[in-house]
């Protein structure tokens, strides 16, 4: 059945920090942890009692997402002995010292409390390596051997309040990063009720009313009809430079015919038009832009644009960012992402990451990296490598020393969580603890996984633009019999993006990043002889975000 991973809540500014007593020893379950108007972030839990006078806790790392590469939880073990409290730290995973720094505060400023309730005189920690060595012993820790450091009761106090400093900080930093995670926040969707019958002007004046509070935007009007089946825009405003489809000219007095997928600027706010399946026209505004700036970035628009993976491994991260770029909620992600800082010099923020805003300079974009791309994408991709780095995220690459390697191997349900900040599902054909090819194979051991596929992608199909999806062929051990017509996009160990399902007709639509100009139906047969993954990200819910 589907994989569930959680992702943290950053969404409301409502924070708190809730103490429990860690040496109750009625609860198995208590915790200090941070809430967000019902929704919980551990820091510390406690997890089991195994036995009399010993606990294990688990640290959660507040700011690190939960990816499969990256642990974000530590281990520590107390244990009481005569008059001393015995103290063991097992650190994460493929994660940089600054931030080990901080979890492990936690961990002394949990011993620190143990040890004056247990009324133990000292505190013997066993340090995993040098570096925690160091880190103890910057806390206050005395050496006693290379590995053993003590801390004596007469330094608890003065331990436990820089610990606790470190505590409330990282509380105050996650509150700032919840302040940058607000941009990412959706917004209201304005559906253009009665344009088949109608026409329905837009601006602060008009049916729909737009841009009330900028005073650049008074004087913009444009007037939305209908015609056979087709949606027409004109300038019926003061501002003639100000209204454009993005990618075309500016609109004027004649009627121009604009179509699913357009970004339209409206004085300096920018919209994406959608009308597709649902037959029903609407405006979903993305941002503001001031200067300009995101046509250069975006010169067609946010919506569905094409590249060509260059050299570098990084389909995953590519695949991840073309299905957002066809889904009407990812386009308002992605238009928030990059910010100019000055001429040639961007900043980016990941919904999925907000901890971190990372700089590119246009100058030092690999030409290695993806080919025939908007100037945005290539900034997207290149910001993409400079976060896996920061935080030492290898994919297939050991110990990797460039671009190249550091964007080497992932996983797409991965990098739709960096690009999201949504929860992801996973459907793969690990079974019983042993990795098949395909889903066909896994069938003849698991036959219910099939009828589970088929369920996932009928439940898919229904939510529509709440998901975004990828997916993955799988390690062929031998080349399989692909079809003639296939030999160009089904490539093993390869991410795809999925557009669309027909469940009905039992196929689907995917994208190869190689090239995202041709998109390929094929049959869920197909699907299940060469792919592995099954990968679906879900975006926050906007159902309640439409205009009345």
């Amino acid at each position: 059945m589907i994989k569930f991973n959680v992702n943290f809540p950053y969404q409301n500014n409502n924070l708190k920090l809730n103490s429990k007593n860690p040496q109750d020893s009625s609860s198995k379950s208590n915790a200090k942890s941070v809430s967000f108007n019902g929704d919980t972030v551990v820091i510390t839990q406690e997890k089991t009692l195994d036995k009399p006078g010993r606990k294990k806790y688990t640290l959660r790392d507040i700011f690190i997402p939960n990816f499969n590469k990256i642990t974000q939880e530590s281990r520590m073990t107390l244990s009481q002995g005569f008059k001393r409290l015995y103290f063991d730290y097992i650190p994460t995973k493929n994660h940089n010292i600054a931030e080990e720094y901080k979890t492990f505060s936690h961990a002394v400023y949990t011993a620190i409390i143990d040890a004056k309730k247990s009324d133990a005189k000292e505190i013997r920690f066993n340090a995993p390596n040098n570096d925690f060595s160091k880190i103890a012993n910057s806390l206050g820790f005395e050496a006693v051997s290379s590995k053993e450091l003590v801390l004596p009761e007469k330094s608890y106090d003065k331990v436990l309040k820089a610990a606790e400093d470190i505590v409330k900080s990282n509380i105050d930093e996650l509150d700032g990063i919840n302040q940058r995670a607000k941009k990412f926040e959706f917004s209201k969707v304005m559906p253009l009720l009665g344009l088949n019958t109608k026409p329905i002007t837009l601006g602060p004046s008009g049916n729909i009313r737009i841009g009330e509070n900028d005073s650049s935007m008074k004087d913009v009007q444009a007037t939305l009809s209908m015609q056979d089946g087709k949606v027409f825009i004109q300038n019926t405003g003061k501002l003639q430079n100000k209204m454009r489809i993005l990618g075309e000219s500016y609109v004027d007095t004649e009627k121009s015919e604009i179509f699913h997928g357009d970004t339209i600027q409206l004085g300096d706010e920018l919209y994406l038009f959608t009308y597709k399946d649902s037959k029903q026209p609407e405006l979903r505004f993305l941002t503001i832009d001031q200067n300009g700036s995101m046509e250069i970035l975006f010169p067609k628009g946010f919506y569905g644009f094409n590249f060509k993976q260059g050299s570098i491994g990084d389909c995953y991260f590519l695949s991840a960012l073309k299905s957002l770029s066809i889904n009407p909620k990812g386009v308002e992600l992605l238009s928030r992402m990059i910010e100019p800082i000055s001429n040639g010099e961007y900043k980016v923020t990941f919904p999925g990451f907000p901890k971190e805003d990372i700089n590119v300079n246009i100058a030092d974009l690999n030409q290695n990296g993806i080919k025939k791309a908007p100037l945005g994408v290539k900034i997207l991709e290149d910001a993409f490598y400079k976060l896996r780095k920061r935080i030492q995220w290898t994919g297939t690459v050991s110990n990797p020393k460039n671009k190249q390697e550091w964007l080497t191997g992932g996983f797409g349900e991965e990098a739709s969580h960096i690009l999201t900040g949504g929860k992801y599902y996973t459907l793969d054909t690990i079974y019983k603890g042993k990795y098949f090819s395909s889903f066909k194979d896994t069938a003849r051991r698991a036959p219910d996984i099939i009828k589970d596929l088929e369920d996932t992608l009928k439940y898919l199909k229904e939510e529509g633009n709440n998901f975004i999806i990828t997916a993955k062929t799988g390690q062929w051990k031998e080349k399989l019999s692909v079809p003639q017509d296939f030999d160009e996009i089904i490539v093993s160990g390869h991410v795809y993006s999925v557009a669309k399902i027909n469940p009905e007709e039992r196929k689907l639509v995917i994208i190869n990043p190689h090239d995202t100009s041709k998109a390929y139906w094929i049959t869920y047969d197909v699907f299940f002889k060469y792919f592995d993954s099954l990968d679906a990200v879900k975006l926050k819910n906007t159902d309640k975000l439409y205009d009345e």
